[in-house]
């Protein structure tokens, strides 16, 4: 039926319009039953302290003290990953292992351990995360992509930590660094015996520290394993650290006769690491943030699935008046000079990825090849100075100035260019 209300006539509608009218309504008010408060969880765990060093002044008298520190998992570079997945023999596997450092980003949480070495994180957002271990004096350890479910949750194994090794200035006997343990070079370390350094040993150098190696250096192989060398500058501080290169250590020097040094993961590192007098071989090594990476000073070089990224200066440099030096297998990856070749032995450059370089390889004074290589948004490609280079197979993208210069005393077969600044 209708109505007037002053003159205007109204229509009156069915209950079962309003309440459909009013379904929008009550849908906000009443149908959202589900909280907007993250889920969190508790964490437990227990971490103990372990004197195996013939010091009892490093006995323990209870297991306090230790901070625990949550973090989130270091962010990998998207591009190598994706390069990892198509093309997984080119350098190392990136991997929380090889990029977390706890250094270069502040925690989500921290807690200390009780004389019991217990320790508990309440109200922890659903995730995963890396968990790290300090206490000074005593090993750095990390465990990596730890899962914290919607139900509390104790860490499955007692972690335990060891005292940090402290090398002295010289050493004149064999010498082993063992795995699963901590080594400190507070200013510079010379051995002139046999060293054998194992896969998961860590060694920490203060910074402009260094060693050398006047006998052979073993380094054995178990798969995806490694052993490391960083600076120590702030290794048992929690919160970020900005690791300029003041802050690297120095180099180290190997002088004997070499077999494959391989497995190893190098950050901080200021001069590099040189062989010298004895010609040397690198497989399988990861080297970032440095200031030069490796050198072989008047002596032959092979570098084989290697990755060197975010080098200041030099990545690779051969320096020989009659040596050779190969590299193959390897990612070059945001250096200034990824490859500086000066060998009047020759040099080979194969089957490489070389990425956002300044100058991807610079041959000078020498002959050789340059061969299935893949060259991506450099700024030079390949920079010559009395070069006589052969230059066959390769793939040329985003070059931002030049490819190849000079072209001439060049000899150039079956190369793609897309999208270069210019060829010559």
């Amino acid at each position: 039926r209708s109505y007037s209300v002053t003159g205007v006539q109204t229509c009156a509608l069915p209950i079962s319009y309003g309440i459909i009218a009013a379904l929008p309504i009550l849908m906000l008010l009443f149908g959202c039953k589900s909280s907007t408060t993250p889920q969190v969880s508790k964490l437990t765990g227990r971490v103990i302290l372990q004197n195996d060093t013939s010091d009892s002044s490093k006995d323990p008298l209870d297991y306090s003290g230790v901070m625990i520190a949550l973090y989130s998992p270091a962010v990998l570079d998207t591009t190598i990953v994706r390069l990892n997945q198509i093309h997984p023999y080119i350098g190392i596997q990136i991997s929380q292992e090889t990029d977390f450092d706890h250094r270069l980003q502040a925690p989500i949480a921290t807690t200390l351990s009780q004389a019991d070495g217990t320790f508990s994180f309440t109200d922890i957002a659903i995730g995963t995360y890396n968990i790290v271990y300090l206490k000074d004096g005593w090993d750095l350890k990390y465990k990596y992509n730890v899962s914290v479910s919607q139900s509390d949750m104790a860490l499955p194994d007692t972690v335990s930590l060891y005292p940090v090794r402290v090398l002295p200035s010289f050493v004149s006997v064999p010498y082993t660094f063992e795995a699963d343990r901590s080594y400190r070079v507070l200013e510079s370390t010379t051995f002139t015996q046999a060293v054998t350094i194992n896969p998961d040993a860590k060694i920490y150098f203060d910074p402009v520290a260094s060693i050398k190696f006047y006998d052979t250096v073993t380094t054995p192989h178990i798969p995806n394993k490694y052993w490391r060398m960083n600076s120590s500058y702030n290794m048992y501080e929690s919160t970020k650290t900005t690791m300029d290169v003041e802050k690297y250590f120095d180099n180290v020097s190997l002088y004997g006769s070499q077999g494959i040094v391989a497995n190893g993961l190098i950050k901080h590192l200021r001069e590099g690491i040189a062989f010298i007098n004895n010609n040397g071989h690198l497989q399988n090594i990861d080297i970032q943030f440095f200031k030069s990476g490796f050198t072989f000073n008047n002596v032959g070089g092979v570098v084989e699935h290697c990755s060197l990224r975010s080098g200041i200066q030099k990545g690779i440099q051969g320096l020989s008046t009659s040596h050779s030096l190969t590299v193959s297998n390897c990612l070059v990856y945001k250096n200034y000079d990824g490859i500086i070749a000066y060998t009047a032995g020759g040099f080979a450059v194969e089957d490489s990825y070389l990425i956002r370089n300044e100058y991807a390889i610079r041959p000078q004074f020498c002959s050789g090849t340059i061969s299935n290589d893949n060259f991506h948004n450099n700024t030079f490609d390949i920079y010559q100075t009395n070069a006589e280079t052969s230059i066959n197979l390769n793939n040329f993208y985003f070059s931002s100035y030049t490819c190849i210069t000079p072209s001439y005393d060049t000899l150039l077969r079956s190369n793609n260019f897309y999208k270069v600044g210019s060829y010559f």
